[in-house]
């Protein structure tokens, strides 16, 4: 018997084992730990297949060397995970090993009799979270369902009853009760005595879910899974988990790889939130993607709550591949702030218009908050037209055209972030013949000086990635007057005596490569308008912007995300962008600009020539965004690789791994990806 073993190195290869006379080949199972020679040591590598020794080709081995011991009398990691590895490793063109060792890191010196043969200590201070005061079993009396909330839980808690494995959407407004769909649904998985994720973004988040949970199910112990949890309390959690002891888990993306024995439902909050997408380390796997695989080995219910769910999301209920459920509450919020747009070309070269400045000082004389959003991300410059606000789109994909310098010539030229479309700057501009052009790219630090100057009497301050804040930005004692700050400050923030909260420019051309920059700004301007606080009843939105016609703008001013969904749907589907298409993101990384686009070339140029691919199933967009990045001193440049099969997409992404590329050059693979910077 042969035993195929991957090792949690990053590598794409597995290695072929003997097995020694000493270690009965019927203890030899899929899933088992083994150690095994590696090199020059020893190694714990993973049997993922068993082979008879005729069904393998070992004819370039002159001796094939054999296993030493095995760490587990019975498969720690099962069918389920064994086949999720390879399913990973594949649809994200990721090394094997390094999906291995995501799942083997937290036990990885740890036999099998070590993890499942004694009690984990379980302890309020072991897992780190604050002690709850022992109070009634029935903490508060709920609100009442409405309508809409009673047909959710009842459909959900069947599914789940019945371990049904289906995915569904759950949308509502903010304010709309989805935390009470969620809490009925963990009670029944705790009353069928299952296993329920509930999956958060952002780690900042853990916490307020944990106190909510803890409110609701005070006798049960809560797990939490997230990168700041310590060694220890991570091993206890994975121990907990993998025997059922664990009931609620509360996580982050990585939870999505822990050994669940008995799954019933996933929550996954905030599914549109791109920070469920791992794209820091490789694998660069979407959480989301996994869990849906990982509910169907389990028969789970996955409910996906968001007041603005993904266009993917939203378009897969749409066409019926899951189910769409909506929360309609009875009555509007009273103290729903009023919403106002702004036309900045009423106001060419101010930061602040005019009825914006009326209404901060009117703000300031009530003693109350302002905050200031501008996104700073992601562009130099663009151009536009004073007079009318005419922009250059890009007449093969329809991005937004920015100016650049033209590596050949050295003059101005606009240029296609996604295609790589290059064109000329009109003299005069072609809708209205004027020649007032304005440059664009207002940042925090302009516009804390601009406040500053308007303002000398009022306490400011900035919150972006670039400064240091104290916490008591949120506290009454040393309660700013004026905040200024990215999209940063409109999550999670709870500011005291906020009335006016203000987006400036938020232009859906400041990230022109990615083509999810509406949904993107749509999301940022309902999280921003969530900061203004419960207590005002008097809370001013305003949104400064040079195309108040687009459509986002009055799609969010009457709250109607529907419209904007059937919009966003049209334009994907008219340039070929996802869910109408897969895409891949190819980047280079180097130390010269010139070899990089060689680089980027050499591998279209590559895939071009070799007689599998084929032009008319998959298209090549570059070279893209070569340049130095400011953070890391890095100079990089990338091509997208899209194709309406997502086998296509990974036959060319496996290509480009077999390519002969220097060693001087770090390539990077990312497939789905939500980074186009």
């Amino acid at each position: 018997m042969i035993a195929e073993v991957v090792f949690p190195i990053p590598l794409f290869k597995t290695y072929y084992y003997a097995i020694p006379p000493y270690i009965k080949e019927e203890n030899v199972l899929r899933g088992l730990r083994t150690r095994a020679p590696f090199g020059f040591r020893f190694a714990v590598g993973l049997i993922v297949a068993l082979h008879k020794d005729d069904e393998v080709d070992l004819s370039g081995f002159a001796k094939i060397k054999a296993i030493t011991s095995l760490l587990d009398e019975k498969p720690l990691f099962g069918d389920e995970f064994v086949n999720l590895i390879s399913w990973i490793a594949k649809k994200y063109n990721s090394p094997l090993g390094l999906v291995f060792s995501s799942f083997y890191t937290p036990v990885k010196n740890l036999k099998e009799s070590e993890i499942m043969g004694q009690e984990a200590d379980v302890s309020t201070d072991v897992l780190d979270k604050p002690v709850a005061p022992k109070i009634s079993k029935k903490i508060e009396v709920e609100r009442e369902l409405y309508p809409s909330q009673k047909d959710a839980i009842e459909k959900i808690n069947s599914y789940i009853a019945k371990g049904i494995s289906k995915t569904v959407l759950l949308y509502g407004p903010p304010q709309s009760g989805k935390t009470q769909v969620y809490a009925r649904a963990i009670r029944t998985v705790l009353k069928n005595n299952g296993q329920i994720l509930y999956l958060v973004p952002d780690i900042h988040l853990v916490s307020p879910v944990l106190k909510e949970l803890e409110k609701r199910f005070p006798d049960e112990t809560i797990d939490l899974w997230h990168s700041k949890i310590t060694v220890k309390k991570r091993l206890i959690s994975w121990k907990r988990i993998i025997k059922g002891q664990a009931k609620i888990i509360i996580g982050t993306r990585s939870a999505v790889l822990l050994p669940f024995k008995s799954l019933a439902a996933v929550i996954m909050d905030e599914e549109q939130d791109d920070m469920y997408k791992q794209e820091e380390v490789e694998p660069h796997f979407h959480a989301g993607e996994i869990i849906l695989k990982r509910a169907q080995s389990h028969n789970a219910c996955v409910i996906l709550g968001s007041s603005c769910p993904s266009i993917e999301s939203f378009n897969s209920a749409l066409s019926g591949d899951i189910e769409f459920i909506e929360l309609k509450p009875g009555s509007e919020d009273s103290l729903k702030p009023r919403v106002e747009i702004i036309d900045s070309k009423m106001y060419p070269a101010k930061i602040i218009s005019d009825p914006l400045l009326d209404k901060i000082k009117e703000k300031l004389e009530k003693k109350e908050q302002v905050l200031l959003i501008i996104n700073r991300k992601g562009y130099s410059y663009s151009v536009n037209c004073v007079k009318c606000g005419w922009k250059k789109y890009c007449e093969k994909c329809g991005a937004a055209m920015t100016v650049r310098k033209d590596l050949k010539t050295g003059g101005k030229i606009f240029f296609c972030w996604r295609c790589s479309t290059k064109a000329e700057i009109p003299d005069k501009c072609p809708k209205c013949f004027k020649n007032i052009f304005r440059q664009k790219g207002v940042g925090t630090q302009k516009l804390e000086d601009e406040m500053n100057a308007l303002f000398p009497d009022a306490k400011i301050v900035r919150l972006d990635g670039a400064s240091n804040v104290k916490k008591s930005i949120n506290s009454k004692k040393e309660m700013p007057d004026i905040i200024v700050g990215t999209r940063i400050a409109a999550r999670g923030h709870n500011f005291p005596k906020m009335s006016l909260v203000a987006v400036l420019n938020p232009e859906i051309d400041s990230l022109p490569a990615d083509f999810r920059s509406a949904e993107k700004l749509f999301q940022m301007l309902l999280e921003a308008s969530g900061r203004i606080s419960k207590n005002i009843s008097n809370g001013n939105f305003i949104i400064q912007t040079n195309e108040p016609e687009h459509y986002v703008f009055p799609s969010f001013i009457n709250s109607d995300y529907r419209n904007f969904v059937d919009e966003e749907i049209k334009m994907r589907e008219k340039f070929s962008y996802p869910p109408f298409s897969n895409m891949a993101r190819v980047v280079i990384y180097g130390n010269s600009s010139k070899e990089i686009e060689k680089k980027l070339e050499f591998i279209m140029d590559a895939l071009e020539d070799d007689e599998q691919f084929n032009t008319d199933d998959i298209e090549l967009l570059g070279p893209l965004g070569v340049s130095k990045s400011k953070i890391r001193e890095v100079i990089s440049g990338y091509l997208v690789i899209r194709a309406k099969k997502e086998d296509d997409v990974l036959r060319a992404a496996n290509k480009i791994r077999d390519l002969k590329i220097s060693k001087s050059f770090k390539l990077k693979i990312f497939v789905s990806p939500y980074n186009f910077r």
